[in-house]
């Protein structure tokens, strides 16, 4: 009863009530009802977004099909996952992708992955797994050359051949390099 009443006592505190507006600004408190409505309608719009790209992929796929050589097909295939036993570590790398475009040779035949995406719906979403995206670009980059492997997407497998992600060779070097200019202090030069 007494902390009951302290609580009670400590939330009447003006400070304690404009702690509490800030704390409130940031979302609803974890655990709450609210929070899992909003952790639900967040998941509504990245589906939404995943599904967004997924068709652009599409429509892009059939733009290429109309320039593509006879026997040569584009497709864009969602929810590819890195297979077991590729090379690299998997640790705290990205293994599962929103969408690609792959290409080949007859429908369920072995193909080239031709362009990779990890969609976010917003870009808060995306700062805190930008590690995990570069650490599974540079294991994508790691695929021995003329071996194969079998991605799983959504409904289908997807059997990669010889290199199939030669062409997902990330440019870390520069992100890397970009974001450690960014973060050295600049020098001022002497006042006349």
């Amino acid at each position: 009863m007494q902390r009951l009443q302290r609580s009670a006592s400590l939330r009447a505190d003006a400070d304690v009530q404009r702690y509490l507006a800030l704390h409130a600004q940031r979302g609803p408190p974890a655990g709450s009802d609210a929070a899992a409505a909003h952790g639900r309608a967040s998941a509504r719009v990245g589906s939404g977004a995943e599904q967004a790209t997924l068709d652009a992929f599409a429509a892009i796929a059939s733009l290429l099909q109309e320039q593509a050589p006879a026997g040569t097909r584009y497709r864009a295939v969602g929810g590819l996952l890195t297979p077991r036993g590729f090379p690299g570590a998997a640790a705290k790398a990205k293994d599962e992708w929103d969408a690609a475009i792959v290409r080949g040779e007859a429908a369920d035949g072995p193909v080239d992955i031709v362009l990779l995406a990890e969609v976010k719906a917003s870009a808060a979403a995306a700062v805190p797994d930008f590690g995990r995206l570069l650490r599974g670009l540079e294991r994508l980059a790691l695929a021995e050359p003329r071996s194969d492997y079998a991605f799983a997407c959504a409904g289908a497998n997807c059997a990669s051949r010889d290199h199939p992600c030669a062409g997902c060779n990330p440019s870390v070097r520069c992100c890397r390099r970009t974001s450690s200019m960014a973060a050295r202090p600049t020098r001022r030069s002497p006042r006349r």
